[in-house]
């Protein structure tokens, strides 16, 4: 049986010593074993650090890179790139946690549609409200092979518009980082990602849940004339 191609999980975070444990163990439990757990802590000061290097000594998949002052999360994600080794990439926040087999899922339908890019479904955790929200019932799992400009005509739409929840092939970020002091920098860079791919493909499955809880630096909300600006700037990189 061929040996499955390691995929990088980059973890950027920032004093989220409450969920940050969670959010690990989520990642070790995955059913892809084949995995390294890239942790960029962009400065925390809370005990988000002491439980990163704790898992760290734990399992050798995790590496943990410490930044010595705050610089947001896109520097955090670039240096997440800088040194991972995979042959796939995927990115997730440190208040997020994802089900077991996440990676597998997204890996298999790569694999069965010669695909650059998945986009994964996700749920959402509302702290506040104590809720879950399940975008696609039990059961009813589709993949759709989808043009991009197809994806580009939803970019309002939080699960086309986040970096988090997608499996990537490594070398669609040969010529693409994060832009440093930008607002929603994801679309910035989630529009060149889905220009590059050869392929797209869209799995309707609740596989990653986004934690929304006040405070959180990935979590900020936006106007739509922000989308647009940030949009137009882009396309005309």
């Amino acid at each position: 049986m061929p040996t499955q191609p390691l995929i990088s999980v980059i973890v950027p975070v920032f004093n989220v010593a409450a969920n940050i444990a969670q959010c690990l163990k989520s990642l070790l439990a995955q059913t892809y074993a084949n995995l390294e757990i890239i942790i960029v802590n962009d400065a925390s000061y809370d005990r988000t650090g002491q439980i990163c290097r704790q898992f760290q000594a734990r399992d050798q998949r995790v590496k943990v890179f410490n930044q010595a002052t705050q610089q947001g999360v896109a520097v955090a994600r670039n240096r997440g790139l800088a040194v991972a080794q995979g042959e796939y990439v995927t990115f997730v926040d440190g208040d997020d946690f994802v089900r077991p087999a996440y990676l597998a899922h997204l890996y298999q339908q790569s694999q069965v549609h010669q695909a650059d890019l998945v986009i994964g479904g996700y749920y959402e955790l509302d702290e506040q409200a104590g809720k879950f929200l399940f975008y696609y019932p039990a059961g009813e799992v589709h993949a759709t092979v989808t043009p991009a400009e197809k994806v580009l005509q939803q970019i309002g739409n939080n699960r086309i518009m986040t970096v988090w929840g997608k499996l990537y092939r490594r070398n669609l970020f040969n010529e693409v980082a994060f832009p440093v002091g930008r607002l929603v920098e994801d679309i910035c860079v989630v529009v060149k990602l889905y220009t590059a791919a050869r392929r797209i493909v869209r799995l309707d499955e609740n596989l990653y849940c986004s934690r929304q809880r006040q405070g959180s630096t990935t979590r900020r909300p936006y106007s739509f004339q922000q989308y647009q600006d940030t949009l137009a700037r882009t396309l005309n990189w």
